[in-house]
């Protein structure tokens, strides 16, 4: 065989992975033996005949079997891979899909295996791509994605290591992100969970198991955003998520409360008492407790305004006035929209 190798075009890791589980299925054994600037031996040994093999394991001894085989084959690999995703989809960041979208950060080196799992996530999700673990990195901290999937052999930076800094960083760690991997042995699982991994996918992989893995974490996210949403804003230490993000929300909730009273509180001052653009504040907000960050003032200020009432701490423009309302009709008018009822209708706690 003429073996070429191509170090822009790397292989998409699959190959030992596959001829491994091809001859341990023929009840035979593959080694190695290799030698640092000399190479690697692969020696594979096969028992011969059918006595080892049970019933179940002996196919049906027809040409049309190998046809159909290669004919799978063709589609999955060949029309699927090279024809359509190399020729006909655009891996552009820019794609023709709802801007409220998820979006999907795919980390991949191998450029067809990148496009091909972007070709299965083009129905609903809107999905930007990295070569390696740096790049990737760089990406998600800018466009604070919903999950990304990254492999774990890549150059300069791997998977492991990508998920690691995702995880320990406050613009990212709420990120699920789903590991792909030609080795599925214990070791290697336990390696990505320590770095905070929340699923694997083991190559060579099913698009529907692809697509009911990304659909899954997807809803998991969007179920906590929703149970972390509203009131619960202001009690950042009872959200049982990671210590970053309980630190992340109590930084955002100091911060506006240091600038409750200020009518003049701007998203852009907010932003950058968080050290974030806009867009990161937004896509992080909403991705930990499904608020932009306007929203987020105004739970804070309405919330706020609500412990005031009770407490008796003035009138109802008094309190207006505390939280950053010079109108107090204004003041009641966006009360009640919050919460459903008037300010006057708070139950106040009596003085003694």
């Amino acid at each position: 065989a003429n073996l070429t190798s191509n170090e822009d075009e790397p292989g998409s890791g699959i190959g030992l992975a596959l001829a491994k589980e091809l001859v341990e299925l023929h009840h035979g054994k593959i080694t190695v033996a290799s030698e640092l600037g000399r190479g690697s031996v692969f020696t594979v040994t096969l028992p011969i005949g059918k006595e080892y093999l049970s019933k179940d394991e002996i196919g049906e001894e027809s040409s049309s079997n190998v046809k159909n085989l290669q004919t799978e084959f063709n589609e999955y690999f060949e029309d699927g891979l090279k024809s359509e995703v190399v020729n006909d989809f655009d891996e552009s960041d820019d794609q023709s899909i709802k801007d409220d979208s998820p979006i999907i950060l795919i980390v991949e080196d191998n450029t067809e295996v990148r496009k091909y799992i972007q070709l299965q996530l083009r129905n609903g999700y809107r999905t930007i791509c990295a070569q390696d673990g740096n790049e990737g990195f760089n990406k998600a901290a800018i466009q604070i994605p919903d999950l990304i999937i990254s492999d774990i052999m890549m150059p300069n930076s791997d998977g492991y290591e990508l998920c690691a800094k995702i995880k320990n960083d406050e613009r990212t760690s709420h990120i699920p992100v789903i590991l792909l991997t030609a080795k599925a042995d214990d070791y290697d699982k336990l390696e990505g969970l320590e770095t905070g991994a929340d699923d694997y996918l083991t190559k060579p992989f099913s698009p529907k198991e692809l697509t009911a893995r990304v659909k899954n974490l997807i809803e998991l996210r969007e179920k906590l955003r929703k149970k972390f949403s509203g009131a619960i804003v202001l009690k950042p230490k009872e959200i049982q998520v990671g210590s970053i993000d309980k630190l992340f929300l109590e930084k955002a909730l100091a911060i506006v409360e240091k600038n409750i009273s200020n009518e003049n509180f701007t998203v852009a001052e907010f932003s950058n008492g968080m050290n974030l653009s806009h867009s990161q504040l937004h896509r992080k907000l909403k991705g930990l407790i499904d608020q932009s960050a306007t929203q987020f003032v105004r739970s804070v200020r309405m919330e706020r305004a609500l412990d005031l009432l009770r407490s008796n701490a003035g009138n109802i423009a008094d309190v207006s006035y505390l939280v950053g309302f010079n109108d107090p009709g204004y003041f009641t008018k966006t009360f009640s929209a919050y919460f459903g009822y008037l300010p006057s209708e708070v139950k106040r706690t009596e003085s003694i």
